[in-house]
């Protein structure tokens, strides 16, 4: 059998033999890895440019299939931007995942007339539910209050008793349900007509709080009131249990959120959530004022780590 050196002397063109060497390892369909040919072997880095040239082409078959956590241990200047694009898409998934959670201040700025595309749909996507949201707001409003008074009517009255008593009694609050009514308000009616009535009406309910409930009638007026201990209290209430669930349903990133203060994050949860979505008064500023800024995440936090808060 020749030896190496002289397997190289009988070649008449070893660069063709190598440039068909390198074409068969990059163009070939079959992914199995082929030997290097016996009249190449003796050629100085050869096996160098057979081990690269698997390593480009697998990095780049990897990719082609969407597998971004592949791990090539080549390097060179191929290879590079193979991984450097690998890396580029990863983060590129992993900004696409927080927008699809609401965060949409993402951008993207590595792939050209993509990313203006790109950038541009995120943009357009927060604008549509910003107003969305607002609208979903209003028309929530709209349904829950009495359009004559801005007081909530019967259907909401009942959701928030039946959700506040509910917070209030796990928080051991006292609760209180007051009735009150208009005397005589027919008289007004009958005396100086309903436009009158409705007046008067407006400016009795103006000075109440926005946690009565009103029932108009041309007959009569009566109204109920809702007093479940301070704000603060059946804020932390109300928020607890969310949280609580939350931490049930392993939830625990949705619940980092809220509790980091994202205003997106609790917008977007409170049309969702059950403990909120028929409190129209349960805004980002209430949130914020009688939860978010007291000592209630800390108790939150506390818990979740089996740390009991000390009762003050």
């Amino acid at each position: 059998m020749l030896n190496p050196s002289a397997q190289l002397e009988n070649l008449t063109d070893p660069s063709e033999e190598l440039l068909d060497f390198v074409m068969n390892v990059l163009a070939r369909n079959s992914f199995h890895e082929g030997e290097i040919p016996e009249n190449l072997r003796g050629l100085k880095g050869i096996e160098d440019l057979h081990a690269l040239l698997w390593d480009i082409r697998r990095l780049a078959y990897a990719l082609g299939r969407g597998d971004l956590k592949y791990v090539c241990k080549g390097k060179g200047c191929v290879i590079g931007a193979l991984k450097t694009l690998q890396s580029n898409l990863y983060h590129l998934t992993w900004q696409t995942q927080c927008i699809a959670k609401g965060e949409y201040q993402h951008r993207v700025n590595f792939m050209g007339d993509f990313s203006t595309a790109f950038n541009q749909m995120v943009v357009e996507l927060d604008k549509n539910v910003s107003a969305l949201m607002r609208l979903s707001q209003k028309y929530k409003e709209l349904s829950a209050k009495d359009p004559l008074t801005g007081l909530y009517n019967r259907r909401s009255f009942k959701s928030v008793v039946a959700d506040t008593l509910e917070g209030a009694g796990q928080s051991e609050l006292p609760s209180t349900i007051i009735m009150a009514d208009i005397d005589y308000f027919k008289k007004v009616n009958d005396t100086y007509g309903h436009q009158a009535g409705d007046m008067a009406l407006r400016a009795r309910c103006s000075a109440m709080p926005q946690t009565v409930l009103n029932s108009t009638e041309r007959t009569g007026v009566y109204f109920m009131e809702l007093l479940a201990g301070e704000e603060e209290q059946a804020c932390a209430a109300i928020m607890d249990k969310a949280l609580h669930r939350l931490e049930q349903e392993g939830e625990m990133e949705l619940a980092a959120a809220l509790l980091s203060g994202d205003e997106t994050t609790f917008k977007l949860f409170r049309t969702q959530a059950p403990e909120l979505v028929h409190l129209p008064d349960a805004t980002y500023e209430w949130y914020c004022k009688n939860y978010l800024d007291r000592y209630y995440p800390v108790r939150f936090i506390l818990h979740h780590q089996g740390i009991e808060f000390p009762q003050a």
